[in-house]
């Protein structure tokens, strides 16, 4: 009985304790065996079908191409494919090289324009339509000569008379002298402004002239009836001063004129300019 006491107590056995001798040996417990490692990736069966590749799908020929990045420059990201491409033009996100800004016109003030051709086209109509009116300042002018209106006393028919021969007289220098002034204009002529100034002020002059002698005829009781254009006469002076100081002041200012009265060597104020040296007044209004 002490052997078999010791023999249960014996640490060989499995569970604690050793079989006694003499019996039959207990049957081992099945022991689950782990799983073998699974592999990284399965591969499926060569039966089953492959997946097919997805590529990018070349562009139709015509289509831009995107530009290789040069030499020194970061390689263009790729743009986006699928849905989110559409919008994007060729060549998104690849660096554009500096382009220089393509330098401002110079105008080109060796021909007539701008506020120049302007002048030459209102002074040429107001010339004409002055010149197609001169037969009829004419006939009034020997009319009043010869036959003074009724009502006019003989003092007052001498100052008639005097007051339309200045009126014929004024129309006439004026046309000689703005026509003058138009021609040098146009051929380059220094002289030209001085023959504006002088056309101006014949204008002024003369209508100015005619004004005093009318309205003195109108105020003095010489003439009975009603004077008509001494108001008419007074706007010929208002007008032709103004047109006069005007367009002297554009002529003396203009670098368009400067550059125009010497294409291949415009002037400039350091050198002196001619047409304005020859001006009768201005000459002090350069800019």
């Amino acid at each position: 009985m002490e052997g078999n006491e010791r023999a249960w107590t014996n640490p060989e056995i499995p569970g604690g304790a050793a079989a006694p001798s003499g019996f039959p040996p207990q049957a081992q417990p099945a022991v689950p065996q782990q799983p073998a490692a699974q592999p990284a990736a399965s591969v499926p069966p060569t039966a089953w079908p492959q997946q097919p590749q997805q590529t990018q799908p070349a562009p139709p020929a015509g289509w831009p191409q995107q530009p290789a990045p040069q030499a020194g420059w970061p390689a263009a990201s790729v743009p986006p494919s699928g849905h989110y491409a559409a919008g994007h033009p060729a060549g998104y996100g690849a660096p554009q090289p500096p382009v220089a800004a393509a330098p401002a016109p110079v105008p080109d003030y060796g021909r007539i324009g701008g506020a120049l051709l302007a002048f030459i086209i209102l002074q040429a109509v107001h010339s004409f339509f002055m010149l197609s009116g001169f037969p009829s300042v004419l006939e009034d002018s020997f009319t009043g000569i010869l036959q003074p209106p009724i009502g006019v006393t003989r003092a007052g028919s001498a100052v008639y008379a005097a007051a339309t021969v200045v009126s014929l007289v004024t129309l006439v220098g004026y046309a000689v002298f703005i026509i003058m002034a138009l021609v040098q204009l146009i051929t380059r002529n220094s002289a030209f402004l001085r023959s504006f100034q002088v056309a101006g002020i014949v204008a002024v002059a003369g209508n100015l002239a005619v004004f005093v002698l009318k309205e003195f005829l109108k105020i003095s009781g010489l003439y009975e009836g009603y004077l008509w254009g001494v108001d008419y006469y007074w706007m010929l002076v208002v007008l032709a001063l103004l047109w006069t100081i005007f367009w002297t002041l554009y002529f003396v200012r203009s670098v368009r004129m400067r550059a125009f009265m010497s294409p291949s060597n415009p002037y400039t104020l350091e050198q002196g300019v001619p047409y304005i040296e020859k001006a009768l007044f201005g000459r002090g209004m350069k800019g």
